[in-house]
């Protein structure tokens, strides 16, 4: 089983990671401009995912994932990507909520749960896709004059259903 990483060292994994896809490598100024903090908070963030072997770090130098750190980059990004297709898609939010919702989401989902989840979107995407079906159903539910996308009355309906 791998160590549970913190919030802050997920993000800087998937920096390096998409700093990889797009640079080849990654540089400490580039991680930086990304997360918007400072060089020694970067620097403090490095040493701790190199003595993780998460990722080839020497001051200096350039940055790059080691294969368990390229292994885990993946699964975040897979992690993220699955929750914001969920919520752009099933729940109809806008792009920018969904990603800005799915960056809040994606850090507490285990993997087991991600593995279901992402069953889940398997088997319904073909449906949420096709005109008939109990997603287009959802969709025109929200989007009627009657709920006018609040869902106050949604919660307020599943609050009585509930034993509080």
């Amino acid at each position: 089983m791998t160590e549970p990483l913190s919030m802050a060292a997920e993000d800087y994994l998937v920096t390096i990671y998409n700093l990889e896809k797009s640079k080849k490598v990654a540089r400490s100024k580039d991680i930086v401009e990304m997360q918007k903090v400072a060089k020694s908070t970067v620097t403090a963030a490095l040493k701790f995912l190199a003595s993780k072997k998460l990722i080839n770090y020497q001051p200096y130098e350039h940055i790059t994932l080691t294969e368990e750190g390229m292994n885990r980059a993946k699964q975040l990004c897979l992690r993220k990507a699955a929750i914001r297709d969920f919520l752009t898609n099933f729940m109809q939010l806008s792009p920018i909520q969904a990603d800005t919702t799915a960056d809040a989401m994606e850090h507490c989902m285990e993997p087991a749960v991600l593995r279901r989840f992402v069953c889940f979107m398997t088997f319904f995407k073909d449906k949420w896709q096709s005109q008939s079906g109990p997603i287009n159903e959802f969709k025109e539910f929200i989007s009627s004059e009657k709920h006018a996308r609040d869902c106050g009355k949604c919660l307020a309906r599943y609050a009585s259903t509930l034993d509080l």
